[in-house]
């Protein structure tokens, strides 16, 4: 009897990948762009950004580190991941 790519009618269902199973078991590929390939747009993006930061409806997300005496500190915290959007350090007036 010769075997058709098919399975039998009878066979049962192959069971469907579930979110979970995708989650621990398949791949996920993220591509990143070059702002450099996006130049012709940056007057675009400035006369619509500028307006939604004054305006609060964007907000540029950082962290802030207090001290000078901290810099290191938030460098390497930096590194690993420690910061959520840009890492910056406010040092106070010497006078």
């Amino acid at each position: 009897m010769p075997r058709s790519a098919r399975p039998p009618a009878t066979s049962p269902a192959v069971p469907r990948p579930t979110s979970r199973t995708i989650r621990t078991c398949g791949s996920l590929r993220l591509e990143g762009f070059l702002v450099r390939n996006y130049g012709h747009l940056q007057d675009e993006l400035q006369e619509f950004l500028a307006s939604h930061l004054r305006s609060g409806r964007v907000l540029a997300d950082q962290t802030v580190i207090e001290g000078f005496e901290n810099v290191v500190d938030a460098f390497l915290g930096m590194l690993r991941g420690e910061n959520t959007g840009k890492m910056t350090v406010r040092v106070s007036d010497p006078r």
